[in-house]
C-alpha cells in the first residue's frame, strides 16, 4: 500500500516560518549588541535631535567585571529584542566612572564612586530615573521596567 502524503495544515506554514525566522534571528543577532555611545556630546545631540531619551550605562568597578550580574546582563544587551527595543527608543550611551565623567553624574544626581547601574535621561536632560543592576539582568524585567518609565 502507498504510503499518503498529508497536506499541511493552515498552521504549520505559520509555525514553520517562525520558526525560521526566529532562528535566522538568533544566527544573525549573536553579533548584535545594544550599540553603546562612548562620546558623551555625540549622544546627547543625538537624543536632543531624535527626541530619544538617552539610556546611560554606567558599568561597575574592575572589581565587579566578571561578575554573574554583568554576564547576565551581558547576555539581556545582546538580546535581539532588547537591542531593537534600545535601538528604536533609546540613545545608548556607555558612561564609565572615570574622572572626565564624575561631574555629569553628579548632574544626573547619580552615585560617583560605586555600583553598576542604568540611567534614563529625558532628551531636554531631565532624569527619569536611576536602575539597579538587577534590572538589566532579565530581559523582560528591563524591557518592562523601561517601558513603564515612559507610560502615561
Amino acid at each position: 500500500m502507498k504510503a499518503m502524503k498529508t497536506l499541511p495544515r493552515p498552521g504549520d506554514a505559520r509555525m514553520a516560518l517562525a520558526l525560521l525566522l526566529a532562528s535566522l534571528t538568533s544566527a544573525t543577532a549573536v553579533a548584535q549588541a545594544i550599540p553603546w555611545s562612548r562620546q558623551p556630546e555625540s549622544a546627547v545631540a543625538d537624543s536632543r535631535r531624535s527626541l530619544r531619551p538617552l539610556l546611560i550605562y554606567v558599568p561597575g568597578s574592575s572589581d565587579e567585571r566578571g561578575s554573574d550580574l554583568e554576564r547576565a546582563q551581558a547576555r539581556v544587551f545582546r538580546d535581539p529584542l532588547v537591542v531593537q527595543f534600545v535601538r528604536e527608543r533609546f540613545v545608548p550611551l556607555r558612561l564609565p566612572r572615570t574622572s572626565q565623567n564624575v561631574e555629569t553624574l553628579r548632574q544626573l544626581d547619580a552615585p560617583t564612586t560605586f555600583g553598576l547601574f542604568l540611567i534614563v535621561v529625558k532628551p531636554g536632560g531631565e532624569r527619569v530615573g536611576l536602575l539597579p543592576p538587577q534590572v538589566a539582568a532579565d530581559t523582560r524585567t528591563f524591557v518592562e521596567t523601561l517601558a513603564a518609565m515612559f507610560r502615561q
